[in-house]
């Protein structure tokens, strides 16, 4: 089984009600948003370590997850508020 990531796109034109276009890619950017208090350190953290921490203190390592994602060829992009 390939880990290599896909993207499947549907387009739909009025001639033929479906298209299926399927991409090759050899990395993945993956960019969370959301407002603070929602989940986005946590679905990293379960993605990366594997974990996941019901009540999690405010997030301050993104660099340092960013850096182990690295070598798997993909980049994690958080975003916060700038008082977080």
């Amino acid at each position: 089984m390939s880990t290599t990531p896909y993207l499947t796109s549907l387009k739909i034109n009025k001639d033929s009600q479906k298209v299926m276009l399927n991409h090759k890619f050899d990395s993945v950017k993956q960019v969370l948003l959301g407002d603070v208090g929602t989940g986005k350190s946590s679905i990293v953290l379960r993605f990366v370590k594997g974990q996941f921490v019901e009540f999690q203190a405010t997030f301050t390592r993104a660099k340092k997850w960013v850096q182990e994602l690295k070598p798997k060829a993909l980049v994690m992009a958080m975003l916060a508020k700038p008082d977080d």
